[in-house]
This record gives C-alpha cells, structure tokens and sequence, in this order.
C-alpha cells in the first residue's frame, strides 16, 4: 500500500490549476478527459445520485450544511469540496469524515491503472474528482454532494446527473477563466442545470438570475428562487454560534442553532433547506433532522474563532463580495474593537475590489503571502492596500505576520486574518493538524496564544452528527439512473 506522501506524489505529476494560474484558459478545460478516466474506473459516478452546488462563494458552506442534514436524516452521505485547507483528505468526505489513508492509497492505485490505458492524463483536479467519485461508490453511498471547482459548464464535476442544481450566489471572480460580466460567469455557473431537474437558486444579482431563469427554460428545469419561497429571521448572534428561524413553503422550522457565524450564513442555510425540500420521493428530510444536522455543522476557515484574548479570527474572503460579507460580520460581532488584518490573495484577485470592501473597518494590515506559485507577493500587495488603509506594512510568511501581530495586540483587539484559502490552510496548519487544533499547544512560531479555548466536538473537518431514524431507502432511485 502507498503512503499518503507518495499518493501526493503522485498526483502532483498532473497539471494543478488551483496551484499555478495557466498562461490561457482556452483549451484548457474539457469534459472528455474526466470522462474517459472514469469509464476506465467503471463510472462510479452513476451509482449514486447527487446534489450539484455552484456559485461564486458559499457554495462550500452550503454543501456541508446540506450533507450534515441529510446525515442527520439517516443517509450514508458523500461530500466532496474544494479547495483543502490542511490535508487532501478533507476533500472527500463520507459521513462526516474524511476517507481514511488506506482509502486514499487505495483510490491512487484504481487512478494509476486507468490512467495507464489513457492518451490524455487528467489534470490534478479531475483526478481528484475521479478518486472520490470512484471512493463514493465503493462505500455505497446513498446521496453525494458535490461543489463544482471553477465555473460549472466545464468544470470536471458536470458528469454527474444531479437530483437537483444548486447556485449559490454568484459575483466576479475568476474573471479571467469565467468572463468579465456577471452574466458570463453566470452562464458558466448555470451549466450545471440538468433538463428536467430543478434549479435552486440563492438570490442573485438581476442581470445573473435573468441568466439562470433562461437557461432554465431552455431545459425545462423548475427553477426555485430561494428569496421567493423562503422568509427568514435572525432571532440572536453571537461569536459561537446564530438563532435562525426558517419559514418555507412546508411549514416554519423554528429556532435553529446554526455555528456557522454571519448574516450571509443564513443565505446559505436558506438555500439548503430550499434545495432539500426540492428532492424527489423517495427522500425526506424532517424539521428535526434540518435542526440536528445544522447544530453540528462545521466549515472551518469561514469566520472560524481559533482563539480569544486577543480574538483570532480567520475566513477566506477572496473577492469583493465576500470581504464585504466579512466586513459586515466584524463590525456586527465584534462592534468597537481596534482591527488588525493580516492579508494574503493570489494573483489573479481583484486587490482593489477586496480593499475597497475592508476599508471603512478602518484596520492596520499586514500584507504576507503563501507559499504556493500563484500567491501575489507580499510586497505587491501591501504597494496596491495603501490607499486603502492607514497602516500597511510587509511581512513574508502568514505565521510571523500573525505572530507579530499579536505582540502588538491587546487583549481586547480582533486579529483577523483572510484572503486565500492558501494563506488560512497554512496558518491552520502551523496552530495544529487540523482546523480544530488545541491552541493550548500551538507551535512557538505564533508565541503560543493564551485565552485560546477548546476546539468544537467533531473530528478536524468533519461533520458529526447524530443520525435519527433513517429515512426511505434512497437506492430505490438508482434503477432509474
């Protein structure tokens, strides 16, 4: 059996678009290869159905809301997400739980030997994507819930057929793979619609649900606009956790615990349930599962506290939009706090668009880096946030620039460190092994930082729920695939 290691190894001999930005995106993207890949795997992918999520951000948020729910219901539930933040292994998920090593040794040896009967090898992330698919089907899973990578029409996730299509809300990002305007990137996005199965979508920007709305009708899927059947209330907030109430056309799911922090959050768990209650019998899905799979939900690196005294707080704010998402959360959860930023993007983001976000939190920043191809240099950055803040400074590597940081800090102060997923999975990685790590043993690089508290109950990424009873066999359905 390979190791870990060399299974990383050997997937790092295929090109890695998330690692390295490629010269031109013409060309660069086709469904045939993942094809043939899992044709040569026995296409796993039409062994179990799937719930397919794309969008601009919060589409992770959604999915793990999603699968905590359904396993919460009593289904043997498959996840799969992108990007990782401190092991591959947290991509490919079964019940709340990453695939084991000897699993994911196990699915390298099946890609090995379809690989080998190829003309054409994957790219990094169709291998990845066929792995979990091929890993999904031998753990027999009931339901999957898949995220779309980049885009969605071409994205190597659009073989599966899906229950139903979900976006998530939509703005600019990628523009240089996905198109200028938002109704480009969302003609991307709604090319995961399937013909006849219903579309759920988050609310959106007019000219992006006009997009979605014709793309729709064109392959006659219901489409489900979440603002329209859903009216939501935000009963209480605080730094752990929200008090959510949910009315839908099925009834009012009242006073649910969601751990997931912001105002956006309530969106995405909108979205969820909308997209649960659009499944087709025989899935059901109750209130009280809706409520037990939300309580226990984690999605680490999205407005994640990892310690207190003084607060640090990371979230991976990558584009306009989602800094604007955080920016909202800091002033309403950590109202009259002095700020600190530590900031690290790739090179291919909107800096202007992201700093204009953050701006009016009036914070002193940081700008650092990560250590991946694509990172925009440290010194770049900080040069392109001057405008913007009142105090930009330069530091090479995330795990000074928090250290450093917090010597300066009091103990009332919020140290929030965004940006690249990259830049959080490496700062992840220096405080433990995984995102829930015991600060209390946190690496000298950071000084160690007191007042931090236990980390949540669950395994590092994991989903842990209690089951309920289980609900109607969901492999009845695979007949009619």
């Amino acid at each position: 059996m390979v190791s870990v290691p060399e299974a990383i190894a050997y997937l790092d001999r295929f090109v890695n678009y998330e690692q390295a930005t490629p010269a031109s995106y013409d060309g660069a993207f086709s469904l045939d290869t993942i094809r043939r890949v899992l044709a040569a795997l026995g296409s796993p992918e039409r062994q179990w159905p799937a719930i397919h999520v794309a969008g601009t951000k919060g589409k992770g948020s959604t999915c793990a809301l999603m699968a905590s729910i359904l396993q919460a219901a009593g289904y043997r539930v498959g996840l799969y997400t992108s990007p990782h933040l401190v092991d591959l292994r947290e991509r490919i998920q079964v019940d709340g739980r990453w695939v084991t090593e000897a699993e994911l040794a196990d699915a390298v040896e099946a890609l090995r030997l379809a690989v080998e009967s190829l003309e054409t090898p994957p790219t990094w992330f169709e291998a990845c994507t066929a792995m979990a698919f091929w890993l999904f089907a031998r753990r027999q899973v009931e339901v999957a819930v898949i995220e779309v990578g980049l885009g969605g029409r071409l994205d190597a996730t659009n073989v599966v057929e899906s229950l139903v299509a979900v976006i998530a809300p939509i703005s600019y990002d990628h523009t240089d793979a996905l198109g200028t305007t938002l109704a480009a990137i969302a003609t991307e996005k709604a090319g995961i619609v399937k013909p006849g199965r219903p579309v759920v979508v988050a609310p959106q920007a007019p000219e992006v649900l006009a997009v979605i709305r014709r793309t729709a009708q064109a392959r006659r899927a219901p489409c489900l606009e979440v603002a329209a059947r859903i009216q939501s209330r935000l009963d209480a907030a605080s730094v752990s956790r929200q008090r959510v109430t949910l009315q839908t056309p099925r009834g009012v799911y009242p006073t649910i615990s969601l751990p997931l922090l912001g105002a956006h959050q309530v969106t995405n768990l909108a979205t969820a349930v909308t997209a649960l209650e659009a499944l087709p019998a025989p899935w059901t899905v109750t209130p009280a599962a809706v409520a037990d799979g939300v309580a226990c939900v984690r999605w680490p690196g999205r407005l994640q506290v990892v310690a207190r005294r003084p607060w640090l707080v990371v979230d991976g704010a990558q584009n306009a939009a989602s800094a604007a998402a955080l920016r909202d959360a800091i002033r309403a959860l950590w109202p009259g706090r002095r700020l600190h930023l530590i900031a690290g993007l790739s090179a291919n983001k909107d800096v202007e668009g992201f700093a204009e976000a953050l701006a009016p939190l009036g914070a002193s920043v940081m700008a650092t880096q990560a250590q991946v191809p694509r990172a925009l240099p440290a010194s770049r950055l900080a040069a392109r946030l001057r405008p913007w803040f009142p105090m930009v400074e330069t530091v090479d590597t995330v795990a000074e620039a928090v250290a450093r940081a917090r010597r300066r800090a009091s103990p009332d102060d919020c140290l929030v460190v965004t940006g690249s997923f990259f830049v959080i999975g490496e700062l992840l990685r220096v405080l433990g092994d995984g995102p829930g790590p015991d600060l209390a043993r946190v690496a000298p690089a950071l000084g160690g930082l007191p007042g931090a508290r236990p980390p949540d109950q669950g395994p590092p990424l994991g989903l842990v729920c209690p089951s309920t009873a289980r609900a109607a066999p969901a492999r009845r359905l695979f007949a009619a695939r």
